[in-house]
């Protein structure tokens, strides 16, 4: 018998532009679409499957990445998600004071989990 997992519009449109990023095909629609959704409902992998596909793809749109950095502020993750989210908006050198404070926060509360 075969399981389905029931899929959000955001896991789909995390994963879609994780996958057009994979192949370098910016799909200026897909950009569309994840303006007009928002990300409020994502979860912490999915932006930050999200936010490699802008750095990858090189899209600095700066409305969409500030709604990004402020959905990912109010997300819990991992050190690894903290860190590619990070390094994500390092490579489009966007300054984000909102992505660096998540970054302070979430360093306090899982410090021990972080390491060298």
């Amino acid at each position: 018998m075969f399981a389905f997992v029931s899929r959000t519009i955001h896991e789909e449109l995390a994963t879609t532009a994780w996958s057009a990023a994979r192949l370098r095909t910016p799909l200026t629609q897909l950009r569309t679409a994840l303006a007009d959704v928002g990300f409020d409902s994502f979860d912490a992998r999915d932006l930050a499957k999200t936010a490699w596909a802008f750095a990858r793809l090189r899209w600095r749109d700066m409305p969409v990445l500030a709604a990004l950095a402020a959905a990912t502020a109010e997300t819990t993750t991992t050190p690894q998600g903290v860190a590619n989210v990070l390094r994500s908006f390092a490579t489009l050198a966007v300054p984000s004071s909102t992505v660096m404070d998540m970054v302070a926060e979430q360093t306090c509360l899982q410090q021990e989990q972080f390491s060298p």
